[in-house]
């Protein structure tokens, strides 16, 4: 979905799960389709092929997992990996275009608003059933300079995936 590598992705996140609404704002690095680094005051998730790893920087912790490959999450989305999805494009001026997404099987669909630029989208929702939301406003796109280091001394790991 976002064109090209090493690119930094500066957000504004609406999460909406039944009557609660959180919001944050971080950095989405996008290394390449199959490796990304969210990163915010609170934590940072990083996704490497099958692996996320989610460090908790206020309870000092870090979790790793796998994931499966056919998974659907935000970083499969923004990489356009849209398996067993349906698409349609709506054009709404010269420079407005929707892409319009829905599962075949889950209770999955969005929408990437595109306004500015073909690159990469202004917003996108995700919709989960009736009662989960996420809202992503990009603020900022612009590449990679440098990914703030994280130091974890004194951090407790745990492995799941063993």
């Amino acid at each position: 979905m976002f064109d090209g590598t090493n690119q930094r992705i500066e957000l504004d996140i609406t999460i909406i799960n039944f009557n609660s609404k959180q919001k944050l704002k971080g950095s989405l690095y996008k290394i390449n389709n199959s490796a990304f680094i969210f990163d915010n005051n609170d934590s940072r998730i990083i996704i490497e092929d099958s692996f996320v790893t989610t460090v908790n920087k206020v309870s000092k912790q870090v979790i790793k997992d796998k994931t499966h490959i056919d998974e659907i999450s935000i970083f499969s989305l923004i990489s356009g990996r849209f398996k067993n999805f349906n698409i349609s494009i709506e054009n709404l001026k010269s420079d407005e275009v929707n892409l319009i997404f829905k599962h075949n099987s889950k209770d999955i669909t969005g929408i990437f608003f595109f306004k500015n630029s073909l690159n990469f989208p202004d917003s996108i929702i995700i919709n989960s059933g009736n009662t989960n939301k996420i809202v992503l406003d990009i603020l900022n796109v612009n590449k990679i300079k440098k990914i703030p280091h994280l130091e974890f001394k004194n951090y407790e790991f745990i492995n799941l995936y063993e």
